[in-house]
């Protein structure tokens, strides 16, 4: 009987399939694939995404992912993952628990409570606005137009007004007055840190691993919870994320909202513009 890997590698090509072909369904690297199919266990990030790539991989294949994720776990050593580790579960079955622990709720006595809580915040919202003191007519007047501060300008008059200077005999003296010089403050420009780029930043809340190509440049990296990565780049940030569900983006600084599920893999594209597309 063949070991896990030589039959995942047979049952491939019985059917014809590459393993390009395979990477590009389960967005799973070729040389994750190649070392499943080598049982080079040592080269893949371990524990709960060993077994996310086995299942993709024997789906894509049409195979019974239960029984091969198993076949990986007898392969590896590993012992039987608890409950919660367990990535990918059956829509219906979670469905009919949800329903059913939805069934369960008391939702007259909630929808009850609910409402008596949105009659007292209006209650209180309608004697806050009404309670409020407002404040006197003429302290409104006099925050409206308030008494100009005299203004000292820095500039000098060209012509300024000099009264003349008299003699002893009543005479006209006249008065030579210097042209003023005028001085003009430049405020030095700002230096950025990343001029024309911009940024990616990758936060990790569970344990992933993330795929990035920017600019030509490609890197790979594993992040636990509570680490980050910061991209920049000036035309093209492509960044493929395996547990997706496990970490969070910022474009330039500020949060992009996705959709993803813990365990699935997903490849996020960023141009100048922001979030281009999502796959």
């Amino acid at each position: 009987m063949p070991s896990f890997g030589e039959g995942l590698k047979k049952e491939r090509e019985s059917r014809g399939i590459t393993l390009d072909q395979v990477s590009i369904s389960t967005k799973v690297s070729t040389r994750l694939l190649r070392a499943l199919e080598e049982e080079q266990f040592d080269q893949l990030p371990g524990g709960v995404f060993n077994r996310g790539f086995v299942r993709a991989y024997s789906s894509y294949l049409g195979l019974d992912a239960q029984t091969w994720v198993a076949a990986y776990m007898e392969a590896a050593g590993e012992e039987r993952p608890p409950q919660q580790d367990v990535l990918v579960q059956s829509t219906s079955s979670f469905g009919e628990e949800l329903a059913g622990w939805l069934s369960g709720l008391p939702w007259g006595s909630l929808g009850l409570a609910l409402l008596l809580i949105l009659l007292a915040g209006a209650l209180w919202m309608y004697k806050r606005k009404h309670d409020t003191p407002k404040p006197p007519a003429a302290a409104i007047s006099q925050v409206a137009s308030p008494n100009p501060a005299p203004v000292q300008s820095t500039a000098t008059l060209a012509n300024p007004i000099v009264p003349p200077a008299t003699s002893t005999a009543g005479e006209l003296i006249p008065v030579s007055v210097p042209t003023p010089v005028a001085t003009i403050a430049v405020t030095p420009a700002v230096k950025e840190d990343h001029p024309g780029q911009f940024s990616v930043l990758v936060q990790a809340r569970a344990r992933c691993w993330i795929l990035e190509t920017h600019d030509g440049q490609t890197s790979e990296a594993i992040l636990n919870p509570g680490g980050q990565q910061l991209i920049h780049a000036s035309k093209v940030i492509a960044v493929k994320v395996g547990n997706a569900g496990g970490v969070t983006l910022a474009f330039n600084g500020k949060p992009v909202p996705v959709e993803a599920t813990p365990g699935g893999v997903r490849i996020y594209r960023f141009t100048p513009s922001g979030l281009a597309e999502t796959q």
